[in-house]
């Protein structure tokens, strides 16, 4: 060991090197971890006398809103921290990603969408 510190003192740039091996490593599995979400996410509302369930569903840069229901709708997403921005057919959503990305709470909307802030979504497991 004493011989290993004696040549990392005649060669200090042996331990820069190190250092900046050991720094890129780093930064390669910090920027490589994902920033998209996977899997189907809902919300159930209680109406009156009926239940209404959205389902939000991301695949890539995708989600899809009520995939293989009556109808459905198509946008794109974009994740910038724990703010989640989506966009779909001409609205916009505003939330706010748990930690552990296994649920989200609308900020805010646009359009009749507007009526879903403060809501929940999990992810369906």
């Amino acid at each position: 060991m004493e011989n290993l510190v004696a040549k990392a003192k005649k060669r200090p740039s042996l331990v820069a090197g190190i250092v900046v091996i050991i720094l890129v490593i780093i930064t390669i599995v910090v920027v490589s971890r994902p920033k998209r979400l996977s899997g189907t996410y809902s919300h159930t509302t209680d109406l009156l006398i009926a239940k209404s369930t959205d389902r939000l569903t991301f695949e890539g840069n995708q989600v899809i809103e009520n995939e293989g229901q009556d109808y459905e709708n198509k946008g794109t997403y974009q994740i910038k921290g724990d703010q989640l921005k989506m966009t779909i057919k001409g609205s916009t959503l505003s939330a706010t990603l748990s930690s552990d990305k296994n649920s989200f709470t609308v900020n805010s909307s646009s359009g009749l969408e507007g009526l879903l802030a403060g809501t929940t979504y999990k992810k369906d497991n």
